[in-house]
Order: C-alpha cells, then structure tokens, then sequence
C-alpha cells in the first residue's frame, strides 16, 4: 500500500504542476472543441498559480506518493452571492492527477486536504467546478455528496 501525504505547493513545484494541468487541459480541449490553447499556456498557468501561493484566500495542494508528486488541487474562497448566506463559498477550482501512474486513493486525499484547509478558515459550503463532459470527474464529485448547482452556458464562442 502506498502511503500518500499532503502539502501545500512552493513555487518550485509549478514546472511539475504545470505539466499535470496541461495534460489534463490537453484531453479537456480535446472533449470541448472552443477551447483553445494560447502559445505559452503552461507558462501562463505557472505565473497565475505563482500568484495563488501568495493569496492568503486560495490554496494549491499537492499530493505526493513516495515522495513524488501525483496530483494537485486548487481550492480558494470567494464571496456568496449578494445578500446571501453564506457570504463567503469555497470552490474547488482544478485537480489534476498524473495519468501515467495509478496512486488510489490520491485525489480523495487531495480533497480531505482542502476540506480541512477550507474548515480552519469555516468556510462549510463547497462547490467544485467539473466540466459537463468529463463524467469521471462528475461521478466523482457526485460520490461526496454533490448534485448540480449552477450551470455555465456558452452563448459565444
């Protein structure tokens, strides 16, 4: 058995980690077409996840199996909506997964993980963000209780 742990990410880790999100972004574009990739996009992605390790209202984690990371997880807090209760929601925005290595287990420890970060700062109301087409993440998302919320609708693209 694989004993899996939990970090927050330094910026020596975003070379690796940009590599994780462009392979997931790779087969995301694949399945939705009007998405398409800027020249220096894993570049982008390391200066935006550079700002994330800075922002006291955002966590990038990373999961590591023996010592080498197998995934990563973005959780961040945003205000609820207006004149709603809870006025501040966490969202898990990304969580990437090394496709070329199983590690079970290591995305729902990825998730514990932002449970309790989410926890420390009481934010008790989550959402995920999953792309219509990727059912494996919805099933996923699903298996932690999660049922549609709001949906995103393209009117342009």
């Amino acid at each position: 058995m694989t004993i899996l742990s939990t970090r927050p990410a330094m910026l020596a880790d975003l070379p690796l980690l940009s590599q994780l999100w462009y392979e997931k972004a790779v087969l995301v574009q694949q399945q939705e077409r009007h998405l398409k990739f800027d020249d220096q996009a894993r570049m982008q992605w390391e200066h935006l996840a550079a700002d994330w390790l800075d922002d006291e209202d955002t966590a990038l984690l990373i999961v590591e199996a023996e010592g080498l990371v197998c995934g990563y997880l973005v959780a961040c807090i945003r205000p609820g909506l207006p004149g709603m209760q809870p006025h501040r929601l966490g969202f898990i925005t990304e969580i990437a997964l090394d496709a070329h290595r199983y590690h079970g287990g290591a995305a729902r420890e990825l998730v514990e993980c932002a449970f309790r970060w989410f926890d420390s700062r009481e934010i008790h109301q989550v959402a995920a963000f999953v792309m219509r087409s990727s059912v494996i993440d919805q099933a996923f998302w699903r298996a932690y209780g999660g049922g549609k919320w709001m949906e995103w609708l393209w009117i342009r693209s």
